[in-house]
């Protein structure tokens, strides 16, 4: 029947082929084995990058930032979610997630890689004297728990704004 494959091809080009990425208009597939940089193996057709961007795929962290380092183009950090950031730094969902389902990674994961709160604290000290370190509260120091503002699989938040006025932009 032609009328079946043309309905087939029109659903491919709808929805998106499987394997390929999310249907234009729903959030993206989250694909282990995505290339890191390729944008559409998870987000699909739809563009994600600005109309100007250079070509992403098959990039790595350090490549984005040549560009992205505050001068010629902005930082990643409230660009990027993290995820993709581990990604490109090539940190693989595994590599966190010790179980390979979605389970819940806390400050001691992290901290494998990142080593401390306080050496995270040295890498944030800001530029400006009217912003304080967000790794270095006056309540915690450099305790507090890394998913508190963090979050993978979920837009990261500023935990002190929730008593503070702040506007500061977290990864």
């Amino acid at each position: 029947m032609p009328g079946l494959s043309i309905l087939a091809a029109l659903l491919v080009v709808a929805w998106g082929a499987p394997e390929t990425g999310a249907a234009p208009g729903s959030p993206p597939k989250q694909l282990e084995n995505a290339p890191a940089g390729d944008c559409a193996a998870c987000h699909g057709p739809a563009p994600v990058l600005p109309k100007d961007h250079a070509a992403t795929k098959g990039q790595d962290m350090g490549q984005c930032r040549e560009c992205h380092d505050g001068k010629k183009a902005p930082l990643l950090r409230s660009k990027l979610p993290l995820g993709h950031m581990h990604a490109l730094e090539g940190v693989s969902c595994a590599d966190c997630h010790d179980t390979g389902e979605r389970s819940t990674v806390g400050t001691a994961k992290c901290l494998e890689c990142h080593t401390s709160g306080e050496a995270v604290a040295k890498l944030t000290v800001p530029q400006d004297k009217k912003h304080r370190n967000p790794h270095d509260s006056p309540h915690y120091g450099t305790e507090l728990d890394c998913e508190m503002c963090h979050h993978v699989h979920a837009k990261s938040e500023n935990y002190c704004a929730q008593c503070h006025d702040q506007t500061k932009l977290v990864p």
